[in-house]
């Protein structure tokens, strides 16, 4: 699961551009559950990296008691380095139900790690999947070279999706009958209410979610 430096500002480092938020998939493995919160190792046959969700409120309890060891799980977080180890502190935990996921993560981080190679791509990146292997000239060499911008938005879009798309997939959360509103997707993921929206929107016409009650709740369409 990658081999990341760690830099004198405790932030990790893939391909020599900063990595704070990933998107991960991967098998749980010793999980220990606190009062507040559930520390575990994610590990993809790879390597493996540890991981942290805290609870705020009976649903995150809920969704913690029902992943065991073992299972494939997807989460969204933060990287950073804790007593020179990469720690996610993950805010979008959910099961993989479709084992096509875990062959579309390793395909996105191949892609990713190419666009992270090339020329227009050292800079620092919020929103990237961290690399589970090491380079690969041959590959990088035949690499399709892509504008900045064009990669720059689409990895922040692809960011704000995974994130939407990863609390409404939530056990808890998915097992609501009226779904979640706006304003508890802007309040648990901490993004603007505009771009919440936006993206709820675009999600519903591409038939990933649906409205519930009103216009401002919405339900994954995912079983």
């Amino acid at each position: 699961m990658g081999t990341g430096i760690i830099d004198a500002s405790n932030y990790l480092t893939a391909t020599g551009v900063e990595v704070t938020t990933v998107r991960l998939l991967g098998k749980m493995v010793n999980k220990q559950v606190s009062d507040n919160s559930v520390f575990f190792t994610l590990a993809d046959g790879t390597g493996c990296v540890k991981a942290r969700v805290w609870f705020e409120n009976d649903i995150d309890v809920m969704c913690s008691a029902s992943i065991s060891d073992g299972v494939y799980v997807k989460l969204t977080g933060r990287l950073r380095a804790e007593l020179g180890l990469p720690v996610v502190a993950a805010y979008s935990l959910s099961v993989v139900t479709n084992f096509n996921d875990i062959t579309h993560h390793f395909l996105d981080c191949i892609y990713v790690h190419l666009m992270m190679r090339s020329d227009h791509a050292k800079r620092v990146v919020h929103s990237l999947a961290l690399v589970p292997f090491a380079a690969s000239a041959p590959l990088a060499s035949t690499a399709r070279r892509v504008p900045e911008r064009r990669l720059s938005v689409k990895a922040e879009e692809e960011n704000l999706t995974d994130m939407i798309m990863g609390f409404l997939d939530q056990p808890g959360i998915g097992a609501l009958e009226h779904g979640v509103s706006v304003n508890l997707v802007v309040e648990r993921l901490g993004i603007p209410e505009s771009e919440a929206r936006s993206m709820l929107d675009k999600l519903a016409d591409l038939g990933c979610v649906f409205q519930t009650i009103d216009d401002d709740h919405f339900k994954s369409c995912a079983e």
